[in-house]
């Protein structure tokens, strides 16, 4: 997991035609209402050119009630990184965006700077799915 997602991309070469997924999930209760989110963050096929078709990288989002599931995923996987040794990972999922960071982003800068995308770091989970549609329907893309 270094930055610029350098060890995917070489890791990625070794394996020739072969699929990669790595996906992450937190669940967060609330004690005092008694409901629990989870969030996925996954990434497949990084750094893959053959095709755009495979590479995502993907945030769900399920709250408390059955119907609430959010899909939010982009092909670009260029702005997806995560650290080497300590928890943290993240992605700008919206292209329109310049902002090509490709490393935590400062906490309260977060929210000025990515329209739509998510953070993992050690304390704090920080995202937006402004693009996100109804997972329930099935497929990680609206409208599948």
């Amino acid at each position: 997991y270094t930055k610029n997602n350098k060890k995917w991309k070489t890791s990625f070469k070794t394996r020739k035609k072969k699929r990669f997924f790595e996906g992450w999930y937190y669940r967060v209760t609330s004690i005092e209402d008694n409901v629990s989110f989870a969030f996925i963050f996954s990434i497949e096929d990084p750094g893959r050119r053959d095709t755009d078709q495979f590479k995502l990288a993907t945030v769900q989002v399920m709250g408390p009630d059955d119907g609430d599931y959010l899909v939010e995923c982009s092909t670009d996987d260029t702005t997806f990184w995560a650290h080497e040794h300590c928890q943290g990972l993240g992605c700008i999922l919206d292209s329109a965006t310049n902002d090509t960071t490709t490393t935590a982003i400062p906490p309260e800068d977060f929210f000025n700077r990515v329209p739509s995308g998510f953070q993992m770091l050690p304390t704090r989970l920080q995202g937006n799915v402004a693009n996100g549609h109804d997972g329930s329907l099935g497929g990680v893309y609206a409208g599948q």
